[in-house]
């Protein structure tokens, strides 16, 4: 078999992706959860702005690399939470919003999504 530099890079950057969404879990379970915010007064995060900022440092500060996760957790809430009802492009955030959404479901939210990287 054949080697390839190419299969180093993409592994590291596999291996930085589960990183960065196991740390956006940790800070919520650090600084709290927010809802419709990415950082709220009280210094809460929401989904989004604790992916931010492990990719960051700053919840409002947002990079290709931010999105890239966001678009892998929008992925697991797709794929692995169907009833909930969806009403605009933003499923993990409409998930994230919800009125019933506890802070311990978009840790384990995060989780899931590191590990199906």
């Amino acid at each position: 078999m054949l080697y390839d530099k190419k299969w180093d890079d993409k592994f590291a950057e596999l291996q930085a992706q589960r990183a960065a969404l196991h740390q956006a879990a940790d800070l919520i379970e650090k600084h709290g959860h927010a809802k419709y915010a990415l950082r709220n007064s009280e210094g809460r995060l929401c989904l989004l702005g604790a992916i931010n900022m492990a990719v960051t440092g700053d919840p409002l500060h947002e990079l290709p690399a931010s999105c890239k996760l966001y678009c892998k957790v929008d992925e697991v809430v797709k794929k692995n939470r169907p009833d909930f009802p969806f009403h605009r492009f933003n499923h993990a955030v409409d998930w994230n919003n919800a009125p019933e959404r506890k802070p311990e479901e978009v840790i384990a939210l995060l989780r899931e999504a590191a590990d199906a990287v």
